[in-house]
């Protein structure tokens, strides 16, 4: 598919200017957190136990509006309709192909074997197992060595 050379220019401005848009809408926050544990591995908001005098540091992050989180549970919502969606066509496609492909089982006794060549080794006699023998059964009072 071929695009017209305004709008294959236009796309990239248009993607410019919206993705340059959306950091204006989250409002900018802080965090104080301390850092517990070994190695300062545990972020908590209260002061540490084994640390009492450590200082807490500032951890920033961007709270998205209340519209942005709303449209991310639209879009996630659509994805799961998605899913659920094709899942559902999967599986009917699935079961149309089991269908197809197991016909009714056929036994025809009008069928020929197969011809047997002359040139063909002569079967094998099968030769029979020896049969093993049972154990005896243990005595009813009898009872394991201690």
């Amino acid at each position: 598919m071929t695009q017209p050379p305004v709008v294959a220019l236009l796309y990239p401005l248009l993607l410019a200017v919206l993705s340059s848009s959306a950091p204006a809408q989250t409002s900018p926050r802080e965090a104080r957190v301390y850092r517990c544990g070994p190695e300062g591995r545990q972020l908590q908001d209260s002061p540490c136990a084994d640390k009492a005098s450590a200082p807490a540091q500032a951890v920033r992050f961007d709270q998205p509006s209340g519209s942005q989180q709303r449209a991310a549970q639209q879009q996630a919502l659509e994805i799961e309709r998605q899913a659920d969606m094709m899942e559902r066509e999967r599986l009917r496609s699935e079961a149309a192909q089991r269908k197809q492909q197991a016909g009714p089982g056929r036994i025809d006794g009008l069928a020929r074997p197969a011809p047997v060549s002359a040139s063909a080794p002569a079967q094998k006699a099968v030769k029979a197992l020896p049969q093993r023998k049972k154990a005896p059964h243990p005595a009813q009072g009898a009872s394991a060595p201690r």
